[in-house]
Order: C-alpha cells, then sequence, then structure tokens
C-alpha cells in the first residue's frame, strides 16, 4: 500500500505541472531500480507564482531560454521501495556529443524524495540522458540511459 501511494504521489506531482511535459511519467530499469523520469521546460514553470516551492527549487528557473528540468524519482525493483538517499548525477547530451553532467537534487514531492535540476536542451535533440544512481553502502554506480526530443508547441 505504501509503495502505490508512493509511486501515486511521484504521478500526482508530476501532473500537477500545468504543462505539456514531454515523457511524462516515463520510465527505464537497470541494476533492480525502476527510474520514473520527466521533462518539463523551463519557461513553463515560470508560470508559477514568484515565491513558490517550483520557481524556487534549483535557485530558482533559469532565465535562458532552451532549459528544461528532469526529475527523477527511484524505487527498488524487488521491493517498490522509494530510494531517497541516493546521490544522482545526470549527463544530458545531443547525440554524439559529450553533454553537461549536473548533480540532481534532492526535492520533496508530496513529502518524499525526488531529484531534479535543469538543463540546456535548446534545440530539438535528439538527447540522450544517461543517470548516475550512488547508494550508501553500494559500491556500483547504477547506470541507465533514455532519449529525450523536445516537445515544439
Amino acid at each position: 500500500m505504501r509503495t502505490a501511494t508512493a509511486l501515486l504521489a511521484v504521478v500526482c506531482a508530476v501532473w500537477s505541472f500545468p504543462v505539456h511535459a514531454a515523457n511524462l511519467g516515463q520510465q527505464t530499469s537497470a541494476d533492480g531500480l525502476d527510474i520514473h523520469y520527466s521533462v518539463v521546460s523551463a519557461e513553463e514553470l515560470r508560470g508559477y507564482p514568484a515565491h513558490s516551492a517550483e520557481r524556487l527549487m534549483h535557485g530558482g528557473v533559469p532565465r535562458a531560454s532552451g532549459q528544461r528540468h528532469l526529475m527523477i524519482a527511484v524505487f527498488d525493483s524487488k521491493t517498490r521501495q522509494r530510494i531517497g538517499n541516493a546521490s544522482i548525477s545526470a549527463r544530458v547530451a545531443e547525440l554524439a556529443q559529450a553533454g553537461r553532467e549536473k548533480a540532481l537534487e534532492p526535492m520533496p514531492v508530496a513529502g518524499e524524495v525526488t531529484y531534479g535540476n535543469y538543463f540546456a536542451m535548446s534545440a530539438s535533440g535528439p538527447y540522450r540522458v544517461t543517470v548516475m544512481i550512488r547508494r550508501p553502502g553500494i559500491a556500483h554506480v547504477t547506470q541507465a540511459s533514455f532519449d529525450y526530443t523536445v516537445w515544439k508547441k
């Protein structure tokens, strides 16, 4: 029941953004982890009130155009327990390019830990997003990738 509630919280939090989020509620798996992800344009997050949590997270919504917010939630595939004590980074790159790696910051979503940060994605892509998950007490770094294409209105 607790796992279903946590998953519902992530889905509701992602759906609460009044946007057309590309890859909304998508998932990939690696090393016994289910990795749920969403990408939302910074322009659309600027529609929130100036002092809202959505506008203030990660130091505020970037002013530059072409910025997108990557949000990740991680669960143990067997137990369905949310992983809330990980250190997560992501590299976002157009295909065949090096891209930029950034730490994903923990952020509360409906009382649960989700991770996110902004990345420049001004071209339509496709982009390769590679997520690296480091868990306390586990030497192996879990790596998972997915492709993302910028949704144009």
